[in-house]
This record gives C-alpha cells, structure tokens and sequence, in this order.
C-alpha cells in the first residue's frame, strides 16, 4: 500500500501535476496492457484514461473489465461531454 493508502493509475503520456500527485501515488503508464497489469496485481483506488490517443475507450472498456469495481476517469481535451 502507498503512503496515502491511494493508488491511481494514469493511462496517457504526460505526467500528473497538481494536488493529484501531492494526495495520491500516480504510476502513469502509457499502455493498455500495463493498466490491465496494474489493476489485477495491485489495490488501485481509480484509473483515469487521456481520452486524446484514439483507442482510449478501448481501453476504458478493458480496464472496465479487468476490474469491474474500480472507478474510471475518462479525461477528453475539450470537456464538451462527448467522447469519440
């Protein structure tokens, strides 16, 4: 377990900034198989998944699957409330 007891896993290539890295343990991964990895092998308290690489929702969807009680956040570049 972290130091705040909080993992999240980041799916996307820039790194956290802010009060999430301050609160919580970030592990950024840039591949869908990695979140997977994660999720199944650790106590990850959310993901949350760069909605700007095109296979995103897939991945959404895999780690929905993989682990079908931990939240998921899907960031998208314009919050315009669609995804695509």
């Amino acid at each position: 377990m972290t130091e705040t007891g909080h993992l999240v896993v980041l799916v996307g290539d820039e790194p956290p900034m802010g009060e999430l890295a301050v609160e919580f343990e970030v592990v950024t991964v840039r591949e869908r198989t990695r979140a997977i990895d994660r999720v199944e092998t650790a106590a990850v308290s959310c993901v949350v998944v760069d909605g700007r690489e095109d296979d995103r929702l897939e991945t959404v969807a895999a780690v929905h699957e993989a682990a079908p009680s931990v939240p998921i956040l899907y960031v998208t570049a314009t919050p315009d409330g669609t995804a695509e």
